[in-house]
């Protein structure tokens, strides 16, 4: 167990926060424990703040998140939670696994973790009343069994050559003939570029086990080019190597992010409500603004 990366980043105003990388053999979780003050009055502000460490977090890592602690936000009956605090755990994915009260009549203290995590035995202890709240007892499987196959599609982007195929496009039908309306010409456009696309890179298929939590579906893989071109450029050391490199990372940084934008923007989509669409929204921002920082 040691300090997470993303600590000295987040500050928040509401309630304290203390954020730890837990590592088992080959598998590690990121563990959000937060203290809300009782004394603090429990308004909006606090979820607002509370999306967005979750989202943070989810943005800058690929670990599966497990959050505990002592929130302070009954519910209107002993075995749930703050209404709102329920809003943000479904909007993140995130199961509470308490279900149960931790202090007097009231459920204060939690446990949520997403899909990827097991949590088991849950027990809520009076822990010889050695405090006025009940120690919370949990499981956590860290080494999950082996998932499932599955079949992602791809393209290598990085082996078209953009000059040629700028050319072939303008050639094509969208500058010898584009369609007469908007909505024709988008359907020309995505049948041109995909049928140029097949002729050059054709969409290839991989079977794997190996999954990325959140990674959206169709996202392409970083091309293998620059992690050649770095090797080269290191045994060299000429400017040329330097130059090809940094070219091919701003490609794949291009990649990424409409990889980024595409998965946020299908996200929203489905949210049921106002408030899940801003939190995400928000998300996008924390993800954008790290993403441009580095």
């Amino acid at each position: 167990m040691r300090v997470h990366p993303l600590s000295a980043s987040i500050s928040p105003s509401l309630c304290e926060l203390q954020l730890v990388k837990v590592t088992s053999g080959a598998t590690s979780i990121t563990l959000i424990n937060i203290y809300r003050p009782p004394s603090h009055i429990l308004c909006s502000t606090f979820f607002d703040e509370l999306s967005d460490i979750i989202g943070t977090v989810i943005a800058a890592t690929t670990d599966p998140v497990l959050l505990c602690g002592d929130i302070n936000c009954p519910g209107a009956v002993n075995s749930e939670v703050d209404a709102r605090l329920a809003d943000v755990f479904t909007t993140f994915g995130l199961i509470r696994h308490v279900q149960s009260p931790t202090c007097d009549a009231n459920l204060l203290d939690v446990v949520a973790a997403d899909h990827t995590l097991t949590v088991a035995d849950v027990e809520v202890s009076d822990a010889g009343l050695a405090s006025d709240h009940r120690l919370v007892i949990a499981k956590l499987v860290l080494h999950p069994s082996t998932q499932p196959a599955v079949t992602v599609k791809f393209r290598r982007i990085a082996n078209i050559d953009a000059d040629e195929f700028q050319s072939t496009l303008r050639r094509s039908l969208l500058y010898t003939c584009p369609a007469a309306t908007a909505d024709e010409f988008a359907r020309q456009l995505d049948d041109v570029v995909t049928s140029e696309l097949d002729a050059v890179v054709p969409v290839k298929r991989l079977t794997t086990t190996a999954q990325r939590r959140n990674q959206p579906n169709g996202c392409l893989r970083k091309p293998s080019q620059p992690s050649v071109i770095v090797v080269s450029w290191r045994s060299t050391g000429l400017e040329a190597d330097c130059a090809a490199y940094r070219k091919y990372c701003r490609q794949t940084n291009v990649i990424i992010t409409a990889s980024r934008r595409n998965f946020i923007r299908s996200q929203l989509e489905e949210s049921p409500t106002r408030k899940s669409a801003g939190v995400l929204l928000r998300m996008y921002c924390i993800m954008t603004l790290d993403h441009a920082c580095h």
